[in-house]
C-alpha cells in the first residue's frame, strides 16, 4: 500500500511539471494549428477529491500515452470544413437545430464557429482527409488534462462555453437542465444559447482552447456496441459536464448542435 501511494504521489509531482513547450505547426490541408503534445503518464478517470463522477466515468486508473502527438488547437472550424467541401465536393453540414433555429455551420456566417451537427462517421472522414484521425478517449483526456490533476483545469467561466455563459444572460441552468420539465428548451431559446467562435476562452496549459466547453466531441472509442464516446461539455451543459473524466455517448449517426470534434495528426 505505502509503495503504491508513493508511485501515486510521485506521478501527480511529475504532472504538476511546468508544461513542456510546444511546437504549434500549420495543416495545409485543413487550415488548423496543431500543438505537438509530450508522451507521458496521467490518472484517467474520476479525478482526486471529485465527488461529482458519474457512475460510467472510470476509477482512477494509469495511463501511458507512450509516444507524443499533434492535437488540432480548436474544435475543427466551420473554415475548416469549407476547404474540406471544396477539395472533396461533400455537402453542406445542417444549418437547423432540433429547436428550429437556422445558425449553425455555414448559417453562422462565420468560419471561426465549431461545426456541429456532425455524425462520427463524418468526423472520422475529415480527419482522415486531414491528414489525422479522432483521438482516442485517452488522448482526449490527456490532452484535456495537460497535467492537471484536478476535474476542471481553470475557472469554468474563464476556460469554457457552457449553459451558464453561453447566452445573452449569466444564469445558473443546473438546476433547469437538470430536470427536463422545467423548460431548458424553452430558456435556451429565450436566452439564445449557442456555441461560440473558437479560441475565446483561456487555453490549458498546452495550448489546447475549448476542451471542456462550447461543443462537445467525438472520440474514437465504443461506448457499447452501437454507440460511440463523446468528451468534454458543450454550450448547453451544465457545471456538472464540464469535467475532464465526464463520459458521453451517442449513436455514430447523431447529429445534434451540441456535438462537434477535433483531430489528431496521423
Amino acid at each position: 500500500m505505502f509503495a503504491s501511494n508513493v508511485a501515486r504521489l510521485a506521478l501527480l509531482l511529475i504532472a504538476l511539471q511546468p508544461a513542456l513547450p510546444q511546437t504549434p505547426t500549420l495543416n495545409p490541408k485543413d487550415g488548423q494549428v496543431y500543438v505537438l503534445l509530450p508522451a507521458g503518464k496521467f490518472g484517467m478517470g474520476c479525478s482526486p477529491g471529485d465527488r461529482e463522477c458519474m457512475p460510467n466515468e472510470s476509477r482512477p486508473h494509469d495511463v501511458e500515452i507512450k509516444t507524443a502527438f499533434s492535437m488540432a488547437e480548436t474544435e475543427v472550424t466551420v473554415g475548416a470544413w469549407r476547404r474540406y467541401r471544396a477539395a472533396t465536393g461533400k455537402k453542406p453540414l445542417p444549418v437547423s437545430d432540433d429547436l428550429r433555429r437556422k445558425i449553425w455551420n455555414e448559417a453562422s456566417l462565420d468560419d471561426q464557429m465549431p461545426v456541429v451537427l456532425v455524425t462520427w462517421n463524418e468526423a472520422r472522414d475529415f480527419c482522415q482527409w486531414a491528414g489525422g484521425r479522432l483521438p482516442t478517449e485517452a488522448e482526449w483526456e490527456y490532452a484535456a488534462r495537460a497535467g492537471d490533476v484536478t476535474s476542471r483545469y481553470g475557472v469554468p467561466d474563464k476556460i469554457a462555453w457552457f449553459g451558464n455563459n453561453s447566452g445573452q444572460s449569466l444564469i445558473d441552468v443546473t438546476a433547469v437542465s437538470l430536470n427536463p420539465g422545467n423548460g431548458y428548451d424553452t430558456l435556451i431559446v429565450q436566452n439564445a444559447l449557442k456555441a461560440h467562435p473558437v479560441k475565446q476562452k483561456l487555453a490549458n496549459r498546452w495550448g489546447l482552447y475549448d476542451m471542456l466547453g462550447n461543443v462537445s466531441e467525438w472520440v474514437q472509442d465504443r461506448y457499447s456496441d452501437r454507440e460511440r464516446v463523446r468528451r468534454g461539455g458543450s454550450w448547453r451543459s451544465n457545471v456538472l459536464n464540464m469535467r475532464a473524466s465526464v463520459r458521453l455517448y451517442h449513436y455514430p449517426e447523431t447529429r445534434d448542435s451540441t456535438i462537434g470534434f477535433r483531430c489528431v495528426g496521423s
